[in-house]
């Protein structure tokens, strides 16, 4: 006996004739973003906060803005932030750099070959 031969059927394969397809929303701003010293005020909601799935809907404040804190990186891993220092820092691996931002402004530092190479 064979189990399971009668349940096999051979024929002809067909392709899904009603498949909807999704759309995903858009990530560019319309009008484009201005930023910089000159940008006009943000606008709340603000409208490049996208939520892709619904239930992280609930967690969206109203009241948030995307900010740009800096320019001039390769890849930014991070960001992380100090309560002891006050500080926000990231890093940038490729640029073999980490860039500590404090309330006076921004300070530059190496990151050790060693460390790179780990």
């Amino acid at each position: 006996m064979i189990a399971g031969a009668a349940s096999l059927i051979i024929g002809p394969a067909y392709a899904q004739t009603n498949a909807t397809l999704g759309t995903p929303p858009s990530v560019i701003t319309n009008p484009p973003r201005v930023w910089g010293r000159h940008a006009p005020p943000d606008i709340y909601p603000d409208p490049d906060i996208l939520v892709i799935d619904p239930v992280f809907k609930q967690t969206l404040l109203g009241i948030t803005a995307i900010r740009r804190v800096w320019t001039g990186i390769k890849w930014a891993e991070g960001p992380a932030w100090s309560s002891e220092g006050q500080y926000l820092v990231f890093s940038d691996v490729q640029g073999r750099h980490a860039v500590s931002l404090y309330l006076g402004g921004p300070a530059r530092h190496a990151i050790p070959q060693a460390i790179l190479e780990q």
